[in-house]
């Protein structure tokens, strides 16, 4: 093959000319012929028609698509001239329009004309990593430039003529095997242009808008895809990303599909901002501090088992094994124990460590003074949270922090306010029961609960108080520069205290003194935290 690179424009262009004009070849131009196509990576068509075009730039004519059809009008067989040129321009060899030069039209690429003048191989390398995604560099332009860029031609338009001029593109080719329907091609070209140009899920209004500039189509999609129950997101093509009131709001690939439509180096560099919800706060779990626990030996380990099992395998492995069971694929874990013992600090410290983002519910924005909203706003949480998590690339962990305050007791004394409040409870057992995903809860007071919860909880972990050995550990940490260590370990057998109260008495002790600062007063002011308002006020004391 390097024999062919001294005169390989020349050796195309008379080969070219032979193909076309039906002469056979001898078996050493065959062998060319073949060596060309291999080098190239094209197949005979598209060789041909490149021989035509190296011919006419030898012969320092320009040269046009007409001219290309006029020239291989008569040849037998008849040459696919449009598949032809599509596979030219998809390999880099040829460009269209104003994309490297100033005028439109079709035009030989600036790295082919490198080739063929300094018959170095390394600038096809060039023509093939410029045009390695064509198709997905397209249709990500649409989402940088501003829309008046579109005004002489439609958004719909420009995707499916994308769709027709590169159809042997990769992507084209994948979309195809994802979906027979066009408008589905389209709508998932679009939304993973969208997604890696504005990082961010599509408003499912906009792509409507995109694929559909008559007025009637945009009413009928947009009803049809704003159905959660559509084929796009039953059959996994795209992920709901934010619902309001049942309907699909915006949207992103789904996972599965992002996965074979985006590569993956592409694919890292997205970092989708989720659509915000009054009704919970997302943490990214790389903004959360490192912050030791200390437990009892016991706790400790169930600690650990579920550091274990909030990992990608066992998860995926647990989900499988309740499915095959017939029920939902879901963990739910209920924390109890007393106020400060970590309860909600331990749920955060899980979410940074499995790499995977919390969500802590507010479930105060789910109540609202108007009939029949407490229910629909208890819909649209879990919707949302459902949305939300399908949007991320790990299941997130979902809080609901001192859930006591909302899965109290159904009264049974059957007046209207408490039928209604009853109405309320059985609602939020229902998505309990129906929801897939990672729920933790916390609470301090399980008897106020409801007793249906208790079986909507898998895993009931009691965050026990420290022993003796963790309350030292933990006033030591703190206090070793104030005191010394037989009486912080004093301090520690003589009182049971939990380690948000310790945190407190180191809160007031560091506005004292330095001088003041001892075991005497680091026991007085924990005496005062651990008797809460019991002893009614205190002075600050400095």
């Amino acid at each position: 093959m390097p024999d062919l690179l001294p005169e390989i424009d020349r050796t195309i262009v008379q080969l070219g000319k032979k193909s076309c004009a039906g002469v056979h070849f001898s078996p050493a131009e065959a062998q060319q012929w073949r060596d060309i196509q291999q080098l190239l990576d094209i197949d005979h068509q598209a060789t041909l028609v490149l021989g035509i075009i190296i011919a006419l730039h030898l012969e320092g004519r320009g040269f046009s698509e007409d001219d290309l059809q006029e020239k291989t009008a008569q040849l037998q067989p008849p040459v696919q001239l449009r598949s032809a040129v599509g596979g030219l321009v998809d390999k880099g060899y040829l460009v269209r329009g104003d994309e490297e030069r100033s005028e439109g039209g079709l035009h030989m690429s600036l790295a082919l004309e490198g080739f063929l003048k300094t018959r170095q191989p390394h600038y096809l390398a060039i023509c093939r990593t410029g045009n390695q995604h064509i198709l997905l560099n397209k249709a990500m332009g649409w989402y940088k430039q501003e829309r008046g860029h579109f005004l002489f031609e439609s958004m719909q338009s420009q995707i499916f003529r994308s769709l027709v001029d590169h159809h042997n593109d990769p992507l084209a080719r994948q979309l195809r095997r994802l979906s027979s329907q066009v408008y589905e091609q389209m709508a998932l070209l679009a939304t993973a242009a969208h997604s890696l140009a504005q990082q961010k899920s599509m408003d499912l209004g906009e792509l409507v808008g995109d694929l559909f500039p008559n007025p009637v189509e945009q009413l009928l999609y947009s009803a049809a895809w704003a159905d959660p129950k559509n084929p796009l997101y039953t059959q996994n093509l795209l992920a709901p990303t934010q619902l309001i009131d049942g309907r699909v709001m915006r949207i992103h690939l789904h996972p599965k599909v992002e996965g074979k439509l985006i590569p993956a180096a592409l694919r890292r560099s997205i970092r989708l901002q989720p659509p915000t919800s009054p009704y919970f706060q997302i943490i990214d779990h790389k903004s959360i501090p490192s912050i030791p626990l200390h437990y009892t030996k016991s706790f400790d380990t169930e600690r650990q088992q579920l550091i274990e099992l909030l990992g990608d395998e066992r998860l995926r492995s647990y989900f499988g094994r309740l499915q095959a069971g017939g029920m939902v694929p879901g963990l739910q874990v209920m924390l109890t124990g007393a106020a400060g013992t970590g309860k909600t600090e331990l749920v955060r410290q899980l979410a940074r460590q499995t790499k995977r983002n919390l969500l802590i519910v507010r479930l105060e924005e789910t109540r609202d003074k108007y009939f029949g909203e407490n229910e629909k706003n208890i819909t649209r949480l879990f919707a949302e949270l459902t949305a939300t998590a399908r949007a991320m690339s790990r299941l997130p962990i979902i809080l609901f922090n001192e859930a006591d305050s909302f899965f109290y007791a159904r009264a049974n004394r059957g007046n209207s306010l408490e039928n209604l409040e009853n109405s309320i409870v059985t609602q939020f057992l229902n998505e309990l029961e129906r929801f897939e995903g990672i729920l933790f809860a916390t609470t301090n007071y399980t008897a106020s609960m409801d007793k249906a919860y208790d079986r909507r909880w898998a895993f009931k972990l009691i965050v026990p108080s420290p022993d003796t050995a963790v309350r030292q550990l933990l006033i030591h940490k703190l206090f070793r520069d104030f005191a010394p260590a037989e009486a912080l370990n004093r301090i520690a057998a003589k009182h049971a205290f939990a380690p948000a109260q310790l945190n407190n008495v180191y809160r007031k002790l560091i506005l004292h003194k330095p001088e003041h600062c001892n075991a005497e007063l680091i026991e007085k002011l924990l005496l005062q935290e651990l008797s809460g308002w019991a002893r009614g006020r205190t002075p600050v004391g400095f």
